[in-house]
């Protein structure tokens, strides 16, 4: 493999990921890792991944009485990452959402303070980062990366078909995820064996709507798997009591019963709410649907940037809709009441307040309102996808690899949005005819994806092991390393 040992890289990912990558040359500076004892001797900075997180650097950075940590900021690069500042405190739901202003505030500052120092103390080609970095501290490194003109590698996974298509893409900008796909048009860089590897997801576009069966990945809870029990509630619940002690304890057990914030109700009182309003959707009317994100999750956080607020989007598509006189059916998405402190019921009447809106019966079938629909409206969704291989016109939001293919409609405002339904309701886009557009998209999207998967648990439903997925990793990623140094 033709990598150069001199292009010193930072990895962000799990231990035998950063194993492979040390053992195909390259030369791994700092990583942060979920395991740091198995990794190589000869990397110089190993960090634990939840030390990372919770910004804990101690064991990495010297705290002397000649250096002060958190290290100090400048007016201009406070300006330089207030976007950045603000996505965090969305995304930081995830760290714990009863988390006040202030403590994420405090955590932001000292994230962004500590890797603006590494990096600028560190000399490295590129960064690469296992998943799409959306768990606070990474976000910011990566971010950090970019303003110092830093080549940054990512994967994301592809819309999943069980034992059929279970793909992952490299992206080198999470806020463009076309980047790679059209430097592989202008440089004519192609496969045309593309049909083997996407095949689950072709058959979407000939199958009836009633034989499709959407994908939904199920958070199963296994009460006889004690490691499970253990990291997914002990390990956590042993964490927030060695932070704040039985307050802490109590706190979260109140929220958890609706009873704490009277902004965010419980779960069960959030299903009734949906459930009460929704309704049986009419497939003989003009409308468009839009189907929920799943949240937190990083589709919507960091990707969504304003976006982030799913009813901002819903307002924007139904006050252009509303010109032209269609509907908007917006339909839950299937855990979408699942997650304590992500909806409210002040969400579910906002859209029951909308003049052209509706909230629809979750069990409704996908595919068929994909059919009937005159298009889809996602900020960045797998139905999207569904849509665009069922020759539907989406209006997009949000960054996906699909939102360079035939028939997608990238928007940012209400002059964008309108512009793009006029398109549509006009029939300026035949839809119809994109089959050869379809196909040569796919032929310059396959170069930049591989079999693979990052979610160990998926082991059982990909196509390939967790070790050739790593390698296949680490195969495209010198790939890309050479192409872009050649160019």
């Amino acid at each position: 493999m033709d990598i150069n040992s001199n292009y010193s890289v930072n990895v962000f990912g799990t231990y035998d990921f950063i194993n492979e990558l040390a053992k195909n040359g390259f030369s791994i500076n700092l990583c942060v890792s979920n395991k740091i004892t198995t990794l190589p001797e000869n990397i110089n900075t190993k960090l634990l991944w939840n030390d990372a997180k919770s910004g804990d650097y101690s064991s990495i950075i010297n705290s002397g009485n000649n250096r002060k940590y958190p290290f100090p900021l400048s007016e201009e690069e406070l300006q330089n990452f207030a976007e950045v500042e603000r996505i965090f405190l969305k995304l930081a739901d995830r760290l714990g959402f009863i988390e006040s202003y202030q403590w994420r505030k405090d955590l932001y500052l000292k994230l962004l303070s500590t890797w603006i120092y590494i990096i600028k103390n560190s000399k490295v080609k590129f960064a690469i980062f296992e998943n799409l970095p959306h768990e606070g501290f990474d976000f910011i490194a990566y971010n950090v990366y970019k303003y110092f003109n830093i080549k940054c590698f990512c994967f994301y996974q592809m819309p999943i078909r069980p034992k059929k298509t279970y793909l992952l893409q490299l992206i080198t900008n999470i806020y463009n995820h076309g980047e790679l796909i059209n430097f592989n048009k202008e440089n004519n860089i192609k496969s045309n064996d593309y049909k083997s590897k996407f095949a689950g997801y072709l058959e979407i576009s000939k199958n009836k709507s009633s034989n499709l069966i959407s994908f939904t990945r199920k958070k199963n809870i296994d009460i006889l798997n004690i490691k499970f029990i253990y990291s997914k509630y002990l390990h956590p619940l042993k964490k927030i009591y060695a932070e704040g002690g039985k307050r802490k304890i109590l706190q979260l057990f109140i929220m958890k019963m609706g009873l704490g914030d009277p902004y965010i109700t419980s779960i069960k009182k959030l299903n009734n709410i949906s459930n009460q309003i929704s309704i049986k959707p009419d497939l003989t009317k003009l409308f468009i649907y839009l189907p929920l994100h799943y949240q937190p999750e990083l589709s919507t956080s960091p990707l969504a940037k304003g976006f982030v607020d799913q009813i901002v989007f819903i307002n924007l598509i139904a006050h252009c809709a509303q010109k032209f006189n269609i509907h908007v059916y917006v339909k839950e998405h299937p855990r979408g009441g699942k997650a304590l402190g992500s909806r409210t019921i002040e969400f579910y009447k906002n859209i029951n307040q909308i003049d052209n809106v509706s909230l629809i019966d979750k069990n409704s079938n996908s595919y068929e309102l994909i059919d009937k629909c005159v298009c889809l409206a996602s900020i960045s969704g797998t139905a999207g996808w569904e849509a665009v291989l069922r020759n539907k016109p989406v209006l997009m939001v949000g960054p996906r690899f699909y939102s360079e293919a035939p028939g997608v409609f990238k928007i940012h405002n209400a002059d964008s949005c309108e512009h793009a339904l006029n398109s549509i309701v006009n029939n300026e886009v035949n839809i119809n005819s994109t089959e050869t557009q379809l196909n040569e998209f796919l032929s310059f999207l396959s170069p930049c994806s591989i079999e693979g998967f990052i979610d160990r648990k998926d082991n059982k439903i990909a196509t390939v092991s967790r070790l050739n997925s790593i390698k296949n990793q680490v195969n495209l990623i010198s790939n890309y390393i050479n192409l872009l140094k050649n160019v």
